[in-house]
């Protein structure tokens, strides 16, 4: 997971897609802040008409039952 939550530092502009509260997304990567005082850290989705900030560790499990399904290439 070190290694996954290490590479999002880096993937300003990669595609994310999955489903918010049963709702499709597609959206880019905008920005990535590490979480102080904890190993997480929270990715900001821009999609066409929303933005959504997802912990990396949802990214990382594919969702949290919020969000669900997601999938990121990096």
């Amino acid at each position: 997971m070190r290694l996954f939550l290490n590479a999002l530092l880096k993937a300003k502009g990669k595609q994310v897609t999955g489903f918010h509260n049963g709702d499709f997304f597609i959206g880019n990567i905008y920005g990535c802040v590490r979480l102080r005082n904890s190993f997480d850290m929270q990715v900001t989705v821009v999609s066409h008409d929303n933005v959504y900030t997802i912990n990396g560790s949802t990214l990382y499990n594919g969702g949290n039952g919020t969000y669900e399904n997601l999938i990121i290439q990096i």
